[in-house]
């Protein structure tokens, strides 16, 4: 792939060898930028950036906390160890940036919004309900979230008076078993959805009984639900396992499709090794 300045660059996975779970990327004509999993850590799900998908480093926070709980404080005895924030998701649209997360700690969504990522400042708005592994759809000038586990569940977003993001409507299913080819296992979850070209698509992982995480793709020309003759199809894009250090993984786990303006995309994804997780990316 190429690097800094158009230069062939050489990369050997994992590009980033910490715990940088579930990523996903977004790229603004110039930099890349990325989010992750930060669970119950302070400040709010960190920003971080690169100009060639290898070298990343946290340019700024969406806040300096995610909300102000006695979990999230740690008082009167209660913590949020294992819970907080998961799976953030970013887009850049019509030259604002947008990074959703849902949080199992306070069981609500938020999504923040800001014209300047590097420099803020940052809006805030909170939804009622905790949207899982949700990711941010936006098709001209509607936005959605797209969500579920085991189920893939599409609803979209309203603005207030007050330039606020609200539930518009309750939460359409567009495919009621998301799962490919699987009959046990951990359902398919973390979704990723982009409209590209005349397709939608939402990126997912499911991980088989006895077998290797699996990276699954689901595909439609419109939005609309299985159950109302939508062409959702679903299959499953890479099971391979993935060694680091010499020690054979269980597959990827959660990941996003970086594609520059210029059309092209990279895959990003994580694996977990032990108590880190190791971010890798690969070119496509």
């Amino acid at each position: 792939m190429t690097g800094r300045g158009d230069r062939a660059l050489t990369i050997t996975n994992p590009v980033t060898f910490a715990d940088v779970p579930d990523p996903d990327v977004v790229h603004d004509g110039r930099h890349y930028y990325m989010v992750s999993t930060t669970m119950y850590f302070a400040p709010s799900v960190p920003i971080m950036r690169s100009s060639d998908l290898v070298h990343w480093s946290i340019v700024g926070y969406t806040g300096p906390i995610l909300d102000d709980t006695d979990a999230l404080a740690l008082r009167n005895g209660e913590n949020a160890y294992g819970q907080g924030t998961w799976a953030a998701s970013i887009r850049h649209h019509e030259g604002t940036f947008y990074v959703s997360v849902g949080s199992l700690t306070t069981q609500k969504t938020y999504v923040y919004a800001t014209p300047s990522i590097e420099h803020g400042p940052w809006t805030r708005s909170v939804l009622d309900g905790y949207a899982h592994d949700q990711s941010l759809l936006f098709d001209d000038e509607d936005a959605y979230l797209v969500y579920g586990s085991g189920v893939i569940d599409l609803r979209r977003l309203g603005r207030d008076d007050s330039g606020t993001f609200v539930w518009d409507g309750p939460a359409t299913r567009l495919v009621e078993d998301a799962d490919v080819d699987q009959t046990s296992g951990l359902s398919a979850e973390g979704a990723h959805a982009y409209k590209i070209g005349d397709h939608y698509y939402v990126f997912m992982i499911q991980w088989p009984t006895d077998g290797l995480r699996q990276q699954v793709v689901w595909r439609s020309t419109s939005l609309t639900p299985q159950s109302q003759g939508g062409s959702w199809e679903g299959r499953v894009v890479l099971s391979q396992a993935v060694s680091v250090e010499g020690r054979q993984g269980d597959g990827v786990a959660q990941g996003a499709s970086c594609r520059r303006l210029t059309g092209s995309g990279t895959p990003c994804s994580s694996r977990t090794r032990g108590r880190s997780g190791a971010h890798r990316s690969s070119r496509a």
